[in-house]
């Protein structure tokens, strides 16, 4: 199995075309796990989305500490 660790802060725009292309790939054993990173525009919300639909995705919502807070 992958793990994937996907930091994201204020990528509304691409978020949803970034999981999509995850899952897309022909390698299905892996999960995701996006670390928001307080952002204050839509995308963890839309990342909560993909959530209810594939179960290999997670997501977890933190205050704004930077993209290297994400792995700890």
């Amino acid at each position: 199995m992958v793990f994937i660790i996907m930091p994201i802060y204020k990528v509304e725009d691409y978020v949803g075309r970034v999981i999509e292309s995850i899952q897309n790939q022909i390698y299905h054993d892996w999960e995701l796990w996006v670390v928001d990173d307080g952002s204050s525009d839509k995308s963890g919300e839309i990342c909560d989305k993909y959530v209810l639909d594939d179960c290999r995705i997670h997501v977890i919502h933190k205050q704004n500490k930077g993209a290297p807070s994400a792995i700890k």
